[in-house]
């Protein structure tokens, strides 16, 4: 099993009430796999408004 960067489990602490729960853990590694995972889609559409 891989262990969970750093950042994300800093990530988690602050978005979740109980951070060490199955479900915080998971968005974690997420996380440390994609830093835009938690961002949802509005900065995208924003982005994309801003281009053109």
């Amino acid at each position: 099993m891989a262990k969970i960067c750093p950042k994300g489990i800093a990530w988690a602490k602050r978005t979740f009430d109980k951070y060490p729960s199955a479900y915080a853990n998971m968005a974690a590694s997420k996380y440390c796999k994609d830093p835009n995972y938690g961002k949802g889609k509005r900065s995208k559409l924003k982005i994309k408004k801003k281009r053109g």
